[in-house]
């Protein structure tokens, strides 16, 4: 039995220790968790920052584009001008409907049942919406009526041809003013669209209505790089910035380098950087140093405590939780500025010295393992009686 319980103890011991290290590992892990969601939420927006500043370092400055010819071929270049295409402009050839422009864009929407928070209500929507609850939703729009771009042919800036996916990044459009009349696959004119509900004004869930959107012609600004593109000539292409981002973009009127390049930023910035994940990461490094400092001290029997210079020391709990949010803010900063690096490798410099200079005082000088001793005397003060009351 003796033998027994003494194996009991050391299993009980080194389940223990096991059940630390584990703690540890799982502290490591979320901490590894949170560094690798900054560095995700981050990445996307400092990567096209880090192009765009490529690339107003690289571009040739704003060049018309019908100056430019094949020796600037492979290179960045911005090509500025105004747009010419062949004669009728762009159509819709299901509906024929056409605007004197270089684009035209069918937007089409159908009646459908939308969840809300007080049941379903009927609504208008280019996307297919989820019905249930005996609302139900067709499962698609009527085949080659959902919506659609269609470009003019021959579409150029100078002597630069103008691919399709160029002119779907202009989204300033005007509407469509008057419709043809129409009548084709079940679809009729009515008012300013075109619809296949027997009554516009009463539509039933199914029922689709299809309005038109165009691009005049206009000058505009495309950055990117130079290239033969093949039977339309000389094109402007993605440009391969030094980070291996690719990327060209379009705007409207005629830009100077430096405005491009504003412009450019401006649109890298929104939407680039996911705050949601970044929060995420913040909270798990946070959460993660709590973890590892607990799991560490558990395991070595080192004791955290926190210094203010000559003054008080705190001991126990809370010096651990400052010590795992000066941990976990430390991690924080240094993903981000890793992230962030390829912007500015000092952003990794000054996250690098602060954690340096965390660890030599925190872990060489802040945590000290408490002697037994000491504790014993912290918990069990001794008792001392008088010599006269002993007697007694």
């Amino acid at each position: 039995m003796g033998v027994k319980n003494v194996k009991n103890g050391k299993n009980r011991g080194g389940g223990r220790l096991a059940a630390k290290i584990a703690a540890l590992a799982v502290g490591v892990l979320i901490l590894a968790g949170g560094a690798a969601a900054t560095v995700l939420s981050i990445t996307p927006r400092a990567t096209w920052i880090s192009a765009v500043e490529a690339y107003g370092e690289y571009a040739f400055l704003r060049t018309d584009a019908d100056e430019l010819d094949k020796k600037y071929n492979n290179y960045p270049v911005l090509a500025v001008g105004d747009m010419t295409y062949d004669e009728g402009g762009a159509e819709d050839p299901i509906f024929g409907v056409s605007a004197d422009g270089v684009l035209i864009a069918r937007i089409s929407e159908m009646y459908q049942w939308q969840s809300t928070a007080d049941g379903y209500e009927a609504v208008w929507s280019e996307e297919i919406l989820s019905g249930g609850d005996g609302h139900e939703n067709p499962s698609a729009f009527p085949s080659g009526v959902s919506s659609k771009t269609y470009t003019a042919h021959n579409v150029k800036l100078g002597g630069l041809a103008v691919t399709d996916d160029q002119l779907n990044m202009m989204t300033a459009r005007e509407e469509v003013g008057t419709l043809p009349d129409v009548d084709v696959r079940g679809f009729h004119t009515s008012g300013a669209v075109i619809t296949n509900a027997a009554d516009i004004d009463h539509p039933e869930i199914g029922d689709v209505r299809i309005r038109y959107e165009y691009v005049p012609s206009r000058s505009i600004t495309i950055a990117g790089m130079q290239r033969s593109v093949g039977t339309p000539g000389i094109g402007i292409i993605d440009w391969k910035a030094p980070n291996g981002l690719w990327f060209s973009h379009v705007f409207e009127g005629k830009l100077t380098l430096e405005e491009t390049a504003r412009l450019l930023r401006t649109v890298g910035e929104a939407g680039r950087t996911s705050w949601l994940l970044l929060a995420g990461g913040a909270v798990l490094s946070i959460l993660g140093a709590g973890v590892v400092v607990a799991g560490y001290s558990a395991l070595t029997g080192y004791e955290p405590r926190l210094k203010f210079g000559k003054g008080k020391t705190i001991v126990g709990a809370s010096a651990a939780a400052c010590h795992a949010a000066a941990i976990g803010v430390i991690v924080f900063a240094v993903s981000a500025a890793a992230a962030w690096s390829q912007v500015s490798i000092l952003w990794l410099a000054a996250a690098g010295a602060v954690a340096v200079t965390y660890a030599y005082f925190a872990v060489i000088d802040v945590f000290k393992r408490t002697p037994r001793r000491e504790k014993v005397e912290a918990e069990y003060k001794p008792i001392l009686i008088k010599k006269d009351e002993f007697k007694k």
